[in-house]
């Protein structure tokens, strides 16, 4: 059986527009349009993506966890005046964040070399590695009327979920397997929101792809 596009991935992070559409020629533009959505219902932040919206996001976890102080906010796509579709998540997505946690210990990351499992599952289940003492939580802030949620973690947590990401990216993983993220178990227990991602199929006749 022969390996897919996303079987060895290796890049460094980097604010250079050129560098950041080498990974997106390499590693999201053959695998199609990324799509991703953000929706929170009663305690748990669902993601679903497509396995390139899977790869975008791997990129943006391992640039954030390059980054001292690193952050990235998805903005849900909206219609300027001009007719043109703006933002990274579907329009009726809720807002999330990715940061590294302030209060922990950083550690200096120059890049990201992974090679998902193969076979990427086993019984049904995804073979998951998590880099050792990885620190991940999911927590809500903004106003009311606006809530920001944010995914929040240390170094080897963001890179954790990038590996992640980028075994369910893999072609034999099919739609609707979910990786969930539990307080008290894959997340620390200071976060009251569980996180689930799931590999999903999204509808191409929208608006902001005619």
């Amino acid at each position: 059986m022969k390996r897919n596009l996303t079987s060895s991935i290796t890049f460094t992070p980097s604010r250079s527009v050129g560098a950041q559409e080498e990974y997106y020629s390499r590693y999201i533009s053959p695998l199609g349009k990324p799509r991703l959505s953000f929706k929170v219902d009663s305690d748990t932040l669902l993601a679903r993506l497509n396995a390139p919206g899977a790869m975008e996001f791997v990129w943006i976890l391992v640039y954030v966890a390059s980054e001292p102080k690193g952050g990235w906010e998805f903005r849900p796509k909206e219609r300027q005046r001009s007719g043109r579709w703006i933002g990274d998540l579907e329009p009726d997505s809720d807002m999330v964040g990715i940061w590294i946690d302030p209060e922990l210990e950083y550690q200096q990351v120059s890049g990201f070399q992974y090679a998902p499992p193969f076979p990427p599952m086993v019984e049904g289940k995804l073979k998951l590695d998590w880099n050792s003492g990885a620190i991940i939580r999911v927590e809500r802030s903004g106003t009311p009327s606006v809530p920001v949620y944010g995914i929040i973690g240390n170094v080897n947590g963001l890179l954790s979920l990038a590996k992640h990401l980028s075994t369910l990216a893999q072609s034999e993983v099919p739609e609707e397997t979910r990786i969930s993220y539990l307080p008290g178990k894959e997340l620390i227990s200071g976060g009251r929101l569980s996180l689930i991602m799931e590999k999903a199929k999204f509808s191409e006749n929208v608006p902001w792809t005619r």
